[in-house]
């Protein structure tokens, strides 16, 4: 069957679901690619594999077509579209896929508003009714239920800082762009625990540790002797190990208990 022989009802719904396609693989690979590389870098990429693309379209129909003489409105629109392409793909790798796109399926609402105040279209009743009703939808998905919406946590902005939860002390070291673009270390001084998560993973023997911790040597000498092996950053991991330095060296799993014996009985007289 030949395109022109699809009913036009058809041939915009393959091309819909095509476009779906497309974005829900461009979300997945995003957020895949978030663990690896920045947003800037994922956008980088993704902008050098389109140009190639254009210009071997544009190598075939012929480059006259994009020349313009609005250079500057359309330096204004990419940037403003690089500026919405950073935030989704930043987006994306932070909360619920489910969330993502159902925050960009409020394009249209804000399409019509858009039009109505720089275009000047007229917001009729029904297409104020529809933004209104968009609204809602967009609130139901992302916050379903009629709970009350809990108090925003406490953010983290600095390695070093230093929180008490229920009477346990936490330090926290900021590793961005490591496990993922939003990541930290945790060390419990009370409990001598340190919390990494995937973020580093590290093999080191107690002695190797124990110089480290004495400053008889440095993590970098001893990763250079193959004493110590590091998967991850290496610098990340050292600033971590600077924050250790109350840490216990050695301690007794299980304190015995030495009772004197009883005194003899004395005997009757």
């Amino acid at each position: 069957m030949s395109p022109k022989a699809v009913p036009p009802g058809i041939h915009a719904a393959l091309w819909m679901s095509g476009a779906l396609v497309s974005f829900s693989a461009m979300a997945i690979a995003g957020r895949q690619l978030s663990v690896e590389l920045t947003t800037f870098q994922i956008l980088f990429f993704r902008s050098l594999g389109g140009l190639a693309v254009l210009a071997a379209l544009l190598q075939r129909s012929g480059w006259a077509q994009v020349r313009t003489h609005v250079f500057g409105t359309h330096l204004l629109r990419n940037v403003v579209h690089f500026g919405g392409q950073y935030a989704w793909f930043y987006g994306i790798a932070l909360i619920p896929l489910t969330e993502v796109f159902a925050i960009e399926f409020t394009v249209p609402i804000w399409t019509a508003i858009l039009a109505t105040v720089f275009l000047g279209e007229r917001m009729s009743g029904l297409r104020a009714l529809a933004v209104a009703l968009g609204f809602v939808g967009i609130l139901v998905i992302l916050r379903s239920g009629v709970e009350a919406i809990s108090a925003p946590a406490r953010e983290i902005v600095k390695t070093g800082e230093e929180i008490t939860i229920a009477g346990v002390k936490m330090v926290f070291q900021l590793t961005p762009g490591t496990e993922a673009l939003a990541e930290m270390n945790t060390y419990f001084p009370q409990l001598k625990a340190l919390w990494m998560a995937e973020n580093t993973t590290h093999t080191m023997s107690r002695a190797d540790f124990d110089d480290i911790m004495l400053q008889t040597a440095t993590l970098e000498s001893k990763i250079e002797a193959d004493a110590v092996k590091v998967q991850g950053d290496p610098k990340k991991f050292g600033e971590l190990i600077a924050l250790l330095d109350s840490f216990d060296f050695r301690f007794n799993i299980v304190t015995l208990q030495v009772r004197a014996p009883p005194p003899p009985a004395q005997a009757d007289a």
